[in-house]
């Protein structure tokens, strides 16, 4: 049995053109997977004959939100995390859309950030908000679920040209899908073609100010926040936004979800509002096919998996 993960790919069933094959002993080989972002989750339930060789399998992908959750495994959490705060409430689920570019999620947390570092944009990875807030109250430990990583931020100045490389590269690179920077402060859209136009700086005012995404300057410089760890070290080829320690203007303490969590309080338990900005737009179903310069990097394995 092998379950995937990385490459986010959904698996349901089984079938022998996509994933049970014949090892070189003749034996089966069952491969599933269950997409990304928390939408789907998957049981597998295999019987196995007296040599531990598969004898009948049944792969059962489904959506998350048709699951139930264990309330004997939420008062587990709660003995060993101790009882969440309730801090809001919401009216209906909010998850990441699987046909559209914009996570709402990921574009709430964005805001939070901007607010509290006062940056004009905020910027990063898409997989770095995951999962799903659930219709009714809204804990701190939801909060900390959605943002499991909890990586440093940082404080940098970049130039145009580097933005508008970096949302480049996130509409083009792909893991089975674009890996469209998310953002506050920024929007843009992507072409069938996969690159970004239209990209507008979104003020504090409300005001929209357009970059040049043909031809970007390197004199204009913006302040933007962006993951340490991982959009400011270059991985995965982001190599538009990293930058030498030097040039880090702050690199800060605190916690995303800490941020995100006292965000949240700002609205005193007011149901909270969650909905798509309309910061990313897609023109047209993009190729999804890997680009080259994302093939050889993980033929290097210079990603960690």
């Amino acid at each position: 049995i092998i379950i995937g993960g990385h490459s986010h790919d959904l698996i349901k069933g089984i079938s022998s053109e996509k994933n049970l094959i014949i090892s070189p002993k003749g034996e089966p080989v069952v491969i599933t997977q269950v997409g990304k972002d928390g939408n789907y989750l998957g049981i597998l339930d295999v019987v196995f004959n007296s040599d531990g060789v598969i004898r009948s399998a049944h792969n059962n992908v489904q959506k998350t939100i048709n699951f139930e959750k264990d309330l004997s495994i939420e008062d587990i959490k709660d003995k060993y995390l101790g009882i969440p705060e309730i801090i809001s409430y919401l009216d209906h689920d909010i998850r990441s859309p699987e046909e559209i570019a914009e996570n709402p999620l990921a574009s709430f947390v964005a805001d939070a950030i901007r607010e509290k570092s006062n940056a004009q944009i905020v910027m990063f990875n898409n997989s770095n908000v995951r999962g799903i807030l659930d219709a009714g109250q809204v804990t701190t430990r939801d909060i900390s679920e959605i943002l499991p990583f909890n990586d440093s931020l940082c404080k940098i100045l970049v130039s145009e040209r580097r933005i508008i490389d970096a949302l480049n590269w996130g509409a083009k690179t792909t893991v089975n899908k674009p890996e469209y920077l998310q953002t506050s402060g920024l929007r843009y859209t992507i072409t069938p073609q996969n690159t970004v136009k239209d990209v507008y700086l979104e003020n504090q005012d409300g005001t929209l100010t357009k970059l040049n995404h043909v031809n970007p300057g390197l004199e204009k410089k913006f302040v933007v926040v962006c993951k340490t760890s991982y959009v400011t070290d270059g991985f995965l080829g982001y190599k538009a936004l990293k930058v030498p320690k030097g040039d880090i203007i702050e690199t800060y303490t605190w916690f995303q979800s800490d941020v995100v969590i006292n965000y949240v309080k700002k609205f005193n338990n007011k149901h909270l509002e969650i909905e798509l900005k309309k910061r990313i737009i897609v023109e047209n179903e993009p190729n999804t096919e890997s680009c080259p310069e994302l093939a050889n990097i993980f033929s290097k394995k210079q990603v960690a998996i």
